[in-house]
């Protein structure tokens, strides 16, 4: 469950205070709790010049329009197939130099960490959340609005 999804969900047919209460005060909080997560994955300063070196590499490596402008389709970019051999070599480079294997070493590890830390349980402390009852809700609440609000309805809860 994200904060997006929940703020995302369809409220046609959602009513009661508390239900309504639940929902705006749980999104608060997992909102929150995305944001410490992401920030809590942050490369080391010097790392973005790289990424900015390497983006510009990518996009002068990109599949491009007669006017050279790199072609968009949904919403990702793509390396021009004549290309890859000598974009790949160009990054293998800027990954094995001397100044940068270190700090790639180092990123490697943030990843492996962040996502480590992502697969155990949430560190969200449930006393933050607010659960309903099932006879909170409203009687024609939709299968993908239950499922969306599943982790806050006690009697759904797993524990």
């Amino acid at each position: 469950m994200t904060a997006k999804s929940l703020s995302e969900i369809d409220v046609t047919g959602i009513s009661g205070v508390k239900l309504s209460y639940a929902i705006i005060s749980n999104s608060k909080v997992l909102g929150e709790e995305s944001k410490n997560i992401e920030e809590s994955k942050k490369y080391p300063e010097e790392f973005k010049k790289i990424e900015e070196e390497m983006r510009d590499l990518f996009m002068a490596n990109a599949l491009s329009d007669e006017e050279g402008n790199p072609i968009v389709k949904n919403d990702t970019y793509s390396l021009d197939p004549e290309k890859v051999e000598e974009y790949n070599s160009k990054v293998k480079e800027i990954q094995d130099s001397p100044e940068n294997k270190e700090l790639f070493e180092k990123v490697a590890s943030i990843d492996k960490d962040y996502l480590k830390f992502l697969e155990e349980e949430s560190p969200l402390k449930e006393d933050k959340l607010i659960t309903v009852t099932l006879d909170q809700l409203p009687k024609d609440i939709t299968v993908n609005q239950m499922s969306v609000l599943s982790f806050m309805i006690k009697e759904l809860k797993t524990e």
